[in-house]
């Protein structure tokens, strides 16, 4: 946690910070990697899990794979999980170079 660093260690860190990414940049990605990979998936669908992300590729990428992994025909919303993430706080948009 970037709080919880001593302060030495967290001067002598570069500190990047990241935008969040859009949904439909998100989508474009989402559709790309399912064209690669042979997974079938309705816009519908892709739409629901750039949603779920709140701008973070890596959950929408890791959420595609774990629906993929489990269905062989066309992924729809039904197939998609109904829960959300938990996040109490979230730094994923900080990086630190130290």
């Amino acid at each position: 946690d970037f709080y919880e660093m001593s302060n030495t260690l967290r001067n002598s860190c570069k500190t990047i910070e990241f935008d969040l990414v859009s949904d439909s940049k998100i989508v474009d990605l989402l559709r790309e990697i399912s064209d690669q990979e042979n997974v079938n998936c309705t816009d519908e669908a892709l739409n629901t899990i750039a949603e779920k992300a709140d701008g973070d590729v890596r959950a929408a990428v890791n959420d595609l794979q774990a629906v993929g992994s489990h269905t062989t025909d066309v992924i729809t919303v039904d197939d998609l999980p109904t829960q959300t993430r938990d996040r109490d706080e979230n730094f994923s948009h900080l990086w630190m170079l130290c």
